[in-house]
């Protein structure tokens, strides 16, 4: 029912790009929060170092006050949005600096009144940073 593409940039600034469809037949409504890129807590977002031993970077995430607004997404439209990386991993532009990283991302669609939809996950390089 919906389909999510995710591409990375590392520079300027690390961030991730989220396009959002409804590739159902009927309005989709869901709390604007739950948008991938409105709340940090919307998309499940885990970045880790390419080292051998794929070590993770610290996460932090902010204190959320979602609103009750909605959005409706009609039958076939797209949706963007930009998740910028840097607030989430403090040490993701020193990690940059030395290696690609890996950021692995998982989105549940959660409508209104509704079940939620099958999550959906996948992964994108952020390809080191040279000066």
């Amino acid at each position: 029912m919906i389909d999510i593409e995710v591409r990375g940039e590392a520079a300027p600034e690390p961030r991730l790009f989220v396009t959002l469809t409804n590739q159902s037949r009927e309005d989709l409504v869901t709390y604007e929060h739950s948008l991938p890129w409105r709340s940090a807590y919307a998309m499940m977002v885990v970045a880790v170092e390419t080292d051998p031993a794929g070590t993770p970077l610290e996460r932090t995430l902010p204190v959320d006050d979602p609103g009750p607004g909605t959005v409706t997404v009609k039958p076939g439209e797209t949706l963007h949005g930009e998740i910028p990386l840097a607030p989430r991993f403090p040490s993701l532009s020193g990690a940059l600096a030395k290696r690609d990283v890996l950021a692995f991302w998982a989105y549940r669609f959660q409508p209104v009144g509704k079940q939620p939809l099958p999550w959906v996950a996948g992964h994108v390089v952020l390809e080191r940073v040279t000066a």
